[in-house]
């Protein structure tokens, strides 16, 4: 039967790769994410940041500044949808451009190529924009004749993106009303959130910096768009001078996207030593969920349990408190590689590694179903999908997210694998794998994605990257762009 029970990091690592043109059109697509949310009672405090970092709030901007006040001037026209302000495109020749209009148009061009409206948005042909590899590119925007604020891109092989304020890209997600990516920097102990319209990746909210960087740590996040909440489940390493040797600390904070301000649950009884790929189940669905609001994620070490679930709300006195889950059926201990989980309609999906628990056979996808019986609830978990078919395999899952509720998107050594659940059929969609073959042009994806999300209005896939930054993949091409780094 379902019951709380005490839960129990891995590390990867990343690097870089130069690759050649971009081509072909987006379409427009969407996904719905959370729902509602609330507020809770801080059971701690808001640690002081280090010398390094400023203390826990916002306010500091880091949007780009232009070269020249004539360009600073100039105002914003368009929403940079592919590639996005000051991307890096990893060396590439030329690229296809893809922008929204801030108002009504009946022409664009950026660098002097002409863009054709598709639906609401204005694309170029695959490849038209030609590209040197220097830094700081500029390309004039004009819009029915009026010149705008330009497109500035990097295409340098140093693959710095953006401001160059991101370490390390470790959690990632959208608020989907309002279009802005939030990220996380677990070794920098940051939430920054980025704005395609206007290029700014502005400190959202900082806490204390780790004491050991080269520790894995994932700073693992959800965001609730209703109620513009992102839940981190804010991980760190420290020197416990009482027992002499470095203590894993995890806690639950809630932060206010518009403010910066956070409310933080400690684990108090220590019962977390990992935590990875959060989803929230603001409305109550899942089964183990029992009506409130939780937030699910792995414990991808756990000898037994790895299914972590921290109550977000709690009709007893849980509230603030994280637990395991006791799931039969299949297992998905440690020794299996569990480090991937999504939700879909009201049932989470577990990516597990091995099929075994001496790390052989392929690995597979496996569903947690709840049900009432005379005895209670009771939890199963079954075998969905095998992550080997037709000749093709995903040997290392990092991170999932649904497509469609019969279709998932996995990450997995340098390459994006689309499943189908139904069918077991696996697709590539983007790979820098020398070994698979390369799909798509741009940088470099490398072996330490942990966490993906959808563009809530395109269809574009993001990742945190690690060290590689955030890439976003045109889905209809598998061509890659680093949108900061």
């Amino acid at each position: 039967s379902s019951q709380d029970v005490a839960v129990s990091s891995s590390s990867e690592a990343s690097s870089s790769d130069i690759v050649t043109p971009s081509s072909s059109v987006m379409s427009s697509s969407s996904e719905v994410s959370s729902s509602s949310a609330m507020m809770m009672s801080s059971s701690s405090e808001v640690v002081s940041s280090s010398s390094e970092i400023s203390s826990s709030s916002v306010a500091e901007s880091s949007s780009s500044t232009m070269s020249s006040s004539s360009e600073a001037a100039l105002p914003s026209l368009v929403e940079f949808v592919y590639p996005t302000f000051k991307a890096n495109l990893g060396g590439v020749e030329s690229t296809q451009v893809m922008v929204k209009t801030l108002s009504p148009a009946t022409s664009v061009e950026v660098g002097g190529v002409g863009l054709v409206k598709q639906g609401d948005i204005w694309v170029s042909a695959g490849g038209a924009l030609a590209l040197s590899q220097d830094a700081d590119q500029s390309f004039a925007v004009m819009v029915d004749g009026e010149e705008g604020a330009p497109l500035i891109l990097n295409n340098h092989a140093s693959g710095n993106a953006g401001e160059g304020d991101l370490f390390n890209a470790t959690g990632l997600g959208f608020d989907e009303d309002d279009n802005v990516l939030y990220f996380t920097d677990a070794y920098m102990a940051q939430l920054r959130k980025f704005n395609p319209a206007t290029g700014g990746r502005d400190l959202v909210y900082s806490a204390m910096r780790p004491e050991d960087a080269s520790s894995s740590l994932y700073w693992t996040m959800a965001v609730d768009s209703a109620n513009d909440e992102i839940y981190v489940l804010a991980d760190m390493y420290g020197y416990d001078a009482t027992v002499g040797s470095e203590r894993y600390e995890v806690a639950m904070h809630v932060v206010d996207g518009n403010t910066g301000e956070a409310e933080i649950f400690a684990d108090v009884d220590d019962r977390v030593t990992s935590a990875r790929s959060v989803v929230l189940d603001l409305g109550g669905e899942v089964g183990t969920s029992s009506g409130n609001q939780v937030a699910y994620f792995m414990d991808f070490e756990a000898e037994q349990r790895a299914l972590g679930r921290w109550y977000i709300t709690h009709t007893g006195s849980f509230t603030g408190k994280p637990f395991a889950v006791s799931v039969g059926g299949e297992t998905f201990a440690g020794s299996f590689g569990p480090q991937a989980l999504t939700l879909i309609n009201g049932e989470l999906y577990i990516v597990r590694e091995f099929a075994s628990d001496s790390l052989t056979g392929a690995g597979s996808v496996l569903k947690v179903s709840t049900e009432e019986t005379p005895d209670g609830l009771t939890t199963d978990s079954t075998v969905v999908a095998s992550l080997a078919n037709n000749g093709l395999e995903v040997k290392k899952p990092t991170a999932v997210i649904p497509v469609s509720d019969s279709e998932l998107y996995i990450a997995d050594q340098d390459r994006i694998w689309k499943l189908n659940l139904e069918t077991n059929e696996i697709v590539l969609v983007s790979s820098s794998n020398l070994a698979t073959g390369k799909m798509g042009s741009g940088p470099r994806l490398g072996t330490s994605i942990t966490a993906m999300a959808m563009h809530p209005a395109y269809n574009m896939l993001y990742v945190a990257a690690g060290a590689q930054g955030i890439i976003a993949i045109d889905l209809a091409t598998g061509n890659r762009i680093t949108v900061a780094r």
